[in-house]
């Protein structure tokens, strides 16, 4: 049942996602545009609105079925929905926290083709990584980018860009 449930909430996302796609499309190139008057001196190309959209639906398709096989073995292996939570946060630093440590992308980042980086065009440090990674804790973050800079950007003063081929 709970199975059910979680995959009629996919469904229910992806298209709240696909009707959010649709508005943000008419917006992404005046964001684009203002971002690239913000930071002129700087080589790179601040990430759509829609680009970043879709790398979160991206990710959280993949964290989900990520999460969902930890559920399984978790439910045959134990019980404890304490073991459970710790390992459910271990995937959780993994995905979102040592990922873009170490490359500055997710998964879905990488399908895309973007990357995270210091404002300043330099890779990100550990603390902005750490910094930017507690800041998907605050509840809303995830879509915070959409009424102005997410505030895990604001926060790490951070950005997403595409990245060069």
């Amino acid at each position: 049942m709970s199975y059910l449930l979680f995959v009629i909430f996919l469904l229910f996302f992806s298209v709240f996602c696909v009707l959010l796609l649709i508005a943000l499309n008419r917006v992404e190139k005046k964001h684009v545009e203002a971002l690239s008057v913000v930071y002129p001196q700087r080589n790179y190309t601040p990430t759509s609105k829609t680009k970043r959209l879709l790398g979160f639906v991206i990710d959280v398709f993949i964290f989900s079925a990520c999460e969902g096989g930890l559920e399984k073995i978790f439910s045959t292996v134990t019980t404890s929905k304490f073991t459970y939570f710790i390992a459910f946060l271990l995937l959780h630093i993994l995905y979102f926290g040592v990922l873009e440590l170490k490359l500055g992308q997710t998964m879905g980042k990488m399908i895309l083709q973007t990357k995270v980086i210091h404002i300043s065009g330099e890779p990100m440090l550990s603390k902005h990584a750490l910094l930017r990674y507690c800041c998907r804790w605050i509840p809303m973050d995830a879509i915070s980018f959409l009424i102005g800079k997410g505030w895990h950007d604001s926060f790490s003063a951070t950005i997403v860009i595409e990245k060069k081929p």
